[in-house]
């Protein structure tokens, strides 16, 4: 994690804070996830303990540990967190968001769902979230569901290349390989260092028999710093006599 410019003046103005009301949840959580920011995620996480002895009942300091210990691996202490997080807060969109993913991680895709709808419900219209509920139906293989859910996310943010590379990937598995192209072209022109990302378009633009434009997307791809895309794109290329 890369720390902005201000970080530290914010990190010094939430250390005064602290000091001056030490007993205040408020700033704890502040700084937790400043420090989280930060790439510290164990001092975060014992900032996130002090704020909670403080005020057990404070909305989000309970989804922000969850979100923490998720991200490092945590995964039972993260469940356990989410279900304080639900108690304190039952309509607490993002704790729902981080449910439904938590479930998906572990294939239970009914629960999964259901804890996106959840999500949704509290916080329509959030690209993010419709985005992992589009991501959980294409792995639960409701492909159909999982566009519309995908389209929706695009509409709510057309700068998320994430959405906008799983809807391709989408089109390109009903062989709607025009589609499946112009939203991987989209994602490519809002991150260009999403190798991965070229590969699927080499292979839509090869499938639609623009050999020449799948060449240099796999080129592209050779040039990455993601070194097993760059391998993928290089044996590609040897494949159809490029390299």
């Amino acid at each position: 994690m890369k720390a902005a410019g201000q970080n530290p003046r914010s990190a010094e103005v939430l250390r005064q804070a602290i000091q001056v009301a030490p007993s205040d949840a408020r700033p704890w959580h502040q700084s937790a996830s400043l420090s989280w920011q930060l790439g510290q995620a164990g001092e975060a996480i014992e900032k996130l303990q002090k704020a909670i002895v403080l005020n057990a009942d404070l909305p989000g300091q309970y989804t922000t540990l969850a979100g923490i210990l998720a991200a490092t691996g945590q995964a039972d202490r993260a469940e356990a967190a989410l279900r304080e997080a639900l108690r304190v807060d039952p309509y607490d969109a993002a704790a729902w968001d981080l449910a439904g993913r938590a479930k998906a991680d572990r294939g239970e895709f009914p629960e999964a769902l259901y804890n996106f709808e959840k999500a949704i419900r509290h916080r329509p219209g959030f690209a993010p979230y419709l985005y992992d509920y589009a991501l959980t139906l294409a792995r639960a293989s409701q492909i159909d569901r999982a566009q519309e859910q995908a389209q929706a996310a695009v509409r709510a943010d057309p700068n998320m290349a994430e959405a906008r590379t799983l809807l391709g990937s989408l089109f390109a598995r009903k062989q709607q390989f025009s589609e499946a192209a112009g939203e991987y072209q989209h994602a490519l022109r809002l991150r260009p260092d999403l190798a991965r990302v070229r590969l699927d378009l080499a292979s839509v633009l090869a499938a639609q028999g623009d050999m020449p434009a799948a060449v240099q997307q796999l080129r592209e791809a050779a040039k990455s710093k993601d070194t097993e895309a760059a391998r993928l794109a290089t044996e590609a290329l040897q494949r159809v006599g490029e390299r």
